[in-house]
C-alpha cells in the first residue's frame, strides 16, 4: 500500500466511498508532503471542506475531525530515514452519500481504519514515536 494515494468504490457509476492518506513534513522540502495536520491536507487535497465546520473528536490522542459525511485523522510519526515523514493524514470520504449524517459512525472508525492503514503502509514510512 502506498503512503501517498486514493482507493474509491463506484456503484453504479457514482463514488460511494473514498479512503485518503498523505504524509507530511515538518521540514520544507521541494515538491515534497505537505505541513501538518488536517488543515493543509484538506487544502492540499481539494476537499473543499471547512475546518471550522468539523467537530475535534478531544478524547483522540491524534488530531481527528468529523464531518457529517467525512472524517480525517493526522498521526505523528517518528523520524524515518526513508520517506522523511514526520505525520501522516488519513481519510474516509463518503460525499456520494450527502443525504445522510454519518458523523457518528465515522467517529468510531476513522481512527482504528487510519492505524490500520498506516501499519500496512509499512515499516520505516511512519513509526509510532
Amino acid at each position: 500500500m502506498f503512503s501517498d494515494g486514493t482507493c474509491a468504490v463506484y456503484v453504479d457509476d457514482k463514488i460511494v466511498i473514498s479512503v485518503d492518506s498523505k504524509g507530511s513534513s515538518e521540514r520544507i522540502s521541494g515538491g515534497g508532503p505537505l505541513a501538518p495536520g488536517i488543515a493543509p491536507y484538506l487544502e492540499s487535497r481539494g476537499f473543499g471542506l471547512d475546518i471550522e465546520d468539523s467537530e475535534l473528536i478531544e478524547e483522540s490522542p491524534h488530531e481527528v475531525r468529523v464531518w457529517e459525511d467525512f472524517a480525517a485523522a493526522y498521526f505523528t510519526c517518528a523520524e524515518s530515514a526513508g520517506m522523511d515523514y514526520t505525520g501522516m493524514n488519513v481519510s474516509i470520504d463518503l460525499h456520494g452519500n450527502a443525504d445522510r449524517d454519518f458523523s457518528d459512525d465515522l467517529k468510531k472508525i476513522i481512527e482504528p481504519y487510519a492505524e490500520e492503514r498506516i501499519a500496512r503502509i509499512g515499516p520505516g514510512v511512519c513509526d509510532n514515536p
